[in-house]
């Protein structure tokens, strides 16, 4: 397993060995075709949340500039003539600002959920601890059923932080954070079930915080720990949307357990 310190080459990496030190993904990726994503395009009809469409449509900007790589268009050996570095470190900030938005608005979209279909003595015990420490100042905000709006303005608060308060919201959706967020408002981890083929837990973890480091390099010095190619980011973009769709199943899965036992 490579270091973490170096983040670009944790995209090295491949299920029989280890490429050549600073390069991005040379073979078959166990994350899905590299070329495409990894699985069809999701459109509004199917059974998805809001969040994991609306991600869908934030990763088709990163498609529309892949587009305009080179490599895209004629693949092969060889560089490409001109300088593709700021179109590649710009597809990476796409593909993480998709992710971090799919964490916030897949949390509040949970907590919709139970706030339209379950009494207040069916929430989660985290998230009704939740919501009285934010109302903490005005409990009557919780008289008859406007515990249903303020549930879901303190998740919204909390990920997306407020204007009118010293709250900036979720600054880095690592996984770290994502979990300690999720037990915050759901007591649950349910990133911590995500898996799939030679993706373990302990991997996709890994991975999704090597991006998350990858990130903070372009944002803060405009660079990337080493050489970042387009296969790289084609393999970064089917990650994160295979990550995105394994967390959706599982929060809606937890869903339908928490309001089919509030109906009974």
């Amino acid at each position: 397993m490579a270091s973490l310190d170096a983040p670009c080459r944790t995209l090295a990496r491949l299920p029989h060995g280890d490429p050549p030190p600073t390069t991005v993904r040379t073979t078959e990726s166990p994350w899905g075709d590299p070329t495409g994503p990894a699985s069809p395009s999701l459109h509004k009809d199917e059974y998805v949340t809001d969040a994991l469409h609306a991600l869908q449509v934030a990763l088709n900007d990163v498609d529309n500039l892949i587009e305009h790589h080179p490599k895209a268009a004629e693949p092969g050996r060889g560089r490409p003539t001109t300088d593709e570095g700021p179109l590649l470190r710009s597809c990476v900030l796409l593909i993480y600002a998709a992710w971090e938005v799919y964490v916030e608005d897949s949390l509040v979209w949970v907590v919709e959920q139970l706030a339209n279909s379950a009494a207040p003595e069916h929430l989660p015990t985290a998230l009704r601890s939740f919501v009285c420490d934010a109302i903490r100042a005005d409990p009557w905000q919780l008289a008859g059923e406007g515990w249903r709006r303020v549930a879901v303005a303190a998740v919204v608060t909390r990920v997306r932080g407020a204007e009118d308060e010293d709250s900036f919201g979720m600054n880095t959706a690592g996984p770290r954070q994502i979990n300690a967020l999720h037990a915050q408002v759901l007591g649950e981890r349910p990133l911590d079930r995500c898996k799939w083929q030679k993706m373990p837990t302990k991997r996709v973890k890994e991975e999704l915080a090597s991006l998350v480091r990858i990130r903070g390099a372009i944002a803060h010095t405009g660079k990337t720990p080493g050489q970042l190619h387009l296969k790289g980011v084609r393999d970064w973009r089917s990650f994160i949307q295979r990550l995105a769709g394994h967390l959706d199943g599982h929060l809606e899965t937890w869903v339908d357990a928490r309001t089919a036992a509030a109906g009974e």
